[in-house]
């Protein structure tokens, strides 16, 4: 195939157009031509070689023919697409790689970026252009076909999936991007879950970002679409003022990009906040940590709330708004307008409006606010956390509440508003544990009482006051009254005729006593029978009886009396003393105990006949 029969209209343009600038020798041409590309294996890829090679382009060598002509002006348009294609100027690229290939057809390095480039770009029209002057069996050629051949198949599906892996061959080709984003538009419309919308319109997103740079004047309407959706879908302000700028930058006098300009322009204070609430709402219902989000406090709800709500706030755009009073309003009336052209009902810019009016009303006790702007804020948002949580804090359900917070992202339980509520909890578990704690003691203490109680009142007593009256354990009053007189009669000491010490007489007649005092008494004999021996220390129980004399107990007379003999007691004609405490016969005034007796004695003498 001849040179010639390769000659585009683009080729023939650009051989007029050198033929008609100041011609140098091919030489100098040469010479020159050597210095950039010196320049450019040595510095790399830059804007400044790339200007170099285009003053080449500008002047003619002279001394060749055609053929010489072409063969020069295709190395340089070669050295130009590939500086561009690394300075990521692809368009600018793909141009001069088919100048190139259109004056010298058997470079494969250009076929080879070419061909790449028209599947990358989805440029058929080249394709046909090209193919026309390439030998059928060109292997490269057959490879792009192939390509071709694939993605349009995967096209064709009206299937997502299959659309996406066309995208990932065609990266750049616009016509596949609009296929799917008209798919994503339709599963946007099926799904009522804000977080699933919120990132198919982030793939929207993507697809329009990439459209306006591969096309950014064709259609400015697709500015405007992504400003859209990048403030009232994805609460990204920022990136939506950004696309604005763009659209206008591109096409001045497109109105849409126009109206849109002034809104965002004079809102900037207001949605400038409501991205910066936006974040923090999203970080809150993360589990990641992220040492960058913004905390909010309490008075940033009120500004901004102030800002939506005052009717002394309200931001007036000329033959835009005037028949709003709010902010709120206004801007309500601008995110709806969005649901409808997308067929939704909600969105993360109205998302985060309510809910930052719900937190407010929150933290100011307004119920009837609150309660109008939680019904349209997300079900698991802060504010309505916060309610659940406040209320059961109120009916003292302290527990619930903590199971409640336990149930929150990470990250929110570390926002200030959560703490204070973890702190209140806490404080109060904390106190209900140490009465518990205390409660347990108590019973411990006292379940240890009542076991050495148990354990005393299942062990017989030291002194066995049946057994030393001779009496049955079951004898009623009058068996241990009887009892006691037989045993006081034998072991009278003025009686008694067996061989026991005086000592020892003394040491019988303090256990009759003692056994006839705790029997003799109901509350006593009770208590005895229990375990506890009023009489012995080691078996008193708490609050038991105390006492002094014989045993803890005082040894008196009264004990002694019966009926008949002198005033009735069995020991009327005798007087005892122990220790210089008289007892029986003794008189008022007598002898006090610890008297001028000796201590320890004990003494007894018949009174005489009154």
């Amino acid at each position: 195939m001849k040179p010639h029969t390769m000659l585009s209209r683009l080729v023939v343009a650009v051989l007029a157009a050198s033929s008609a600038v100041s011609a140098i020798t091919a030489e100098e041409f040469n010479a020159q031509l050597a210095q950039v590309d010196q320049a450019f294996a040595s510095r790399g890829p830059s804007l400044e070689i790339l200007s170099q090679y285009d003053a080449l382009l500008r002047d003619t060598p002279e001394g060749l023919d055609e053929a010489g002509r072409m063969v020069l002006l295709a190395k340089v348009h070669y050295k130009k697409a590939i500086i561009s294609l690394s300075l990521g100027k692809e368009s600018q690229a793909m141009q001069d790689f088919e100048i190139s290939l259109g004056l010298n057809p058997s470079n494969e390095g250009v076929k080879k970026n070419l061909l790449g480039l028209i599947v990358k770009y989805g440029q058929r029209e080249k394709l046909e252009n090209i193919k026309r002057h390439m030998p059928e069996d060109d292997p490269l050629l057959k490879d792009t076909l192939e390509k071709i051949h694939i993605i349009d198949g995967l096209s064709r599906s009206g299937d997502k999936e299959k659309l996406s892996e066309a995208i990932q061959l065609a990266p750049f080709d616009t016509s596949l991007r609009e296929k799917r984003i008209a798919l994503t538009q339709e599963a946007i419309k099926s799904t009522s879950d804000s977080n699933e919308q919120a990132a198919l319109f982030a793939n929207i997103a993507d697809d329009l970002d990439i459209i306006t740079k591969v096309n950014p004047t064709t259609n400015s309407e697709n500015w405007n679409r992504l400003s859209d959706i990048y403030l009232f879908a994805l609460g990204e302000y920022t990136n939506s003022l950004t696309a604005n700028k763009k659209c206008l930058h591109y096409n001045m006098d497109f109105e849409t990009c126009k109206k849109n300009s002034k809104f965002l322009n004079k809102y900037s204070t207001i949605l400038t906040h409501l991205a910066t609430h936006h974040r923090y709402f999203q970080h809150i219902q993360s589990e990641q940590q992220d040492n960058e989000a913004h905390q909010l406090e309490e008075m940033d709800f009120k500004d901004l709330s102030t800002r939506l709500t005052d009717k002394g706030h309200f931001l007036k755009i000329r033959r835009e708004n005037e028949k709003f009073d709010t902010n709120l309003a206004y801007i309500i009336s601008k995110s709806d307008s969005f649901n409808k052209q997308y067929s939704i009902k909600g969105n993360k810019f109205e998302d985060t409006v309510f809910e930052t009016l719900a937190m407010h009303s929150l933290l100011r006790h307004d119920s009837k606010s609150f309660k109008k702007y939680a019904t349209r804020s997300p079900k698991d948002s802060l504010a309505r956390r916060l309610n659940v949580i406040d209320g059961l804090i109120h009916e003292k359900s302290f527990e619930q509440a903590q199971q409640e917070i336990n149930g929150c992202p990470t990250n929110m339980k570390e926002s200030t508003f959560l703490k204070s509520r973890i702190e209140k909890i806490q404080a109060h578990i904390s106190q209900k544990q140490q009465q518990q704690r205390r409660q347990q003691y108590h019973q411990q203490q006292q379940h240890q009482r009542q076991q050495h109680q148990q354990q005393r009142s299942q062990s017989p007593p030291k002194n066995d006051y049946y057994k030393i009256l001779g009496v049955p354990r079951n004898a009623d009053d009058g068996a241990i009254k009887k009892a006691y007189r037989e045993m006081t009669k034998q072991f009278h000491p003025d009686k008694y005729k067996g061989d026991m010490t005086q000592e020892e007489v003394e040491a019988k007649m303090t256990e009759i006593n003692h056994a006839y005092e705790v029997l003799s008494d109901e509350q006593k004999r009770k208590d005895y029978d229990a375990g506890h021996d009023p009489n012995d220390p080691e078996s008193q129980k708490p609050g038991g009886h105390g006492g002094a004399g014989f045993g803890g107990h005082p040894f008196h007379g009264a004990q002694f009396r019966q009926s008949g003999g002198s005033g009735g007691n069995p020991f009327g004609g005798f007087n005892f003393n122990f220790g210089g405490q008289q007892f029986g016969g003794m008189r008022s005034g007598g002898p006090r105990f610890g008297s001028s007796s000796k201590k320890g004695s004990f003494s007894f003498k018949k009174n005489k006949a009154h």
